[in-house]
């Protein structure tokens, strides 16, 4: 699978808030999590790997994409920085892989309340902290290339108020991540096209529930499919998660606004059981749905 690099800007980034009263605290709440909101995006175990010179590189299905996270710090337009979270031993290592419908805790801490202009994430130097794993080569992991060791968000305007806290997102677009390095060996990071930074709260949850028909004793592992909208090819969707056997509820978060269909299934029980719903979200919406047979919809909220 082929895919066109769009040049997708950064947004400036906005966050309202009011301080409650001057001389009431001296700091703040920062927090920032990380995730793949799925914007407008295709498979999740697959990634769009393109030379910088190369156009006939072969695409691979990536396995895993680690990235070992150091620190996290803001500045103020006039002002030095301030560290918000500084990782413990070698840093945080993520998988990006596994960031679709989820939201992780990157980091959170305390800073002067006030207006920041300038986001900065540290990421480790050692060597083989940032690594991909293709699919066709599981023990030969190939080294990812970030440039500076850092990534950047200049021109935002992200308010913390005193005795508040400030909830960011990191939405990170697998698809665009990285790109195959001039000399044809490795990755290079490509975080202008693949990471933009935004409000938690221009995002949605959605907690689905759902019985299951067997009887006690019985078990079986199960299969989410999440597609965008009203699925047109039910081999395609856009999210898969395998599920813990007997599993009865799922919470994704870190959702983009929009149409959703969720499929369940239980491939090792029956291949004709399946369960349905669809479900709108919404920007800083906590959705529920219950999954049901033929189908559910919005009217199963609760």
């Amino acid at each position: 699978m082929l895919i066109k690099l769009l040049g997708i800007g950064l947004a400036t980034l906005l966050l309202a808030g009011c301080l409650g009263g001057a001389g009431t605290s001296t700091t703040g709440t920062l927090a920032l999590h990380l995730g793949d909101s799925g914007a407008g995006q295709g498979e999740i175990n697959s990634l769009a790997l393109q030379a910088l010179e190369d156009s006939d590189l072969e695409l691979d299905e990536v396995d895993e994409l680690w990235i070992t996270f150091e620190s996290i710090q803001v500045k103020p337009e006039n002002g030095g920085w301030d560290t918000v979270y500084t990782a413990e031993n070698d840093g945080k290592s993520v998988d990006v892989m596994d960031l679709r419908g989820q939201s992780l805790l990157l980091g959170e801490g305390q800073v002067p309340p006030g207006t920041y202009t300038h986001v900065r994430v540290t990421t480790s130097s050692a060597e083989d902290a940032h690594r991909v794993v293709l699919a066709a080569r599981p023990n030969d992991p190939e080294p990812l290339k970030i440039p500076s060791n850092e990534l950047k968000f200049q021109n935002v305007n992200i308010f913390v108020p005193g005795n508040g806290v400030t909830q960011l997102f990191l939405d990170v677009n697998p698809h665009y991540l990285i790109l195959r390095g001039q000399s044809g060996k490795g990755y290079n990071l490509n975080p202008v096209q693949a990471i933009r930074l935004l409000p938690m709260s221009e995002l949605g949850i959605v907690t689905l529930n759902w019985e299951l028909p067997w009887t006690e004793g019985e078990s079986y592992s199960l299969s989410l499919a999440v597609f965008a909208g009203e699925p047109k090819d039910e081999d395609d969707p856009f999210l898969t998660l395998d599920l813990e056997e007997n599993a009865t509820t799922v919470t994704l978060s870190g959702m983009s606004p929009g149409n959703y269909t969720f499929v369940l299934t239980a491939p090792d029980h029956d291949d004709s059981w399946k369960l349905y719903g669809t479900k709108t979200v919404e920007a800083d919406g906590d959705h529920k749905l219950i999954l049901d047979s033929p189908n559910s919809s919005d009217s199963d909220e609760q």
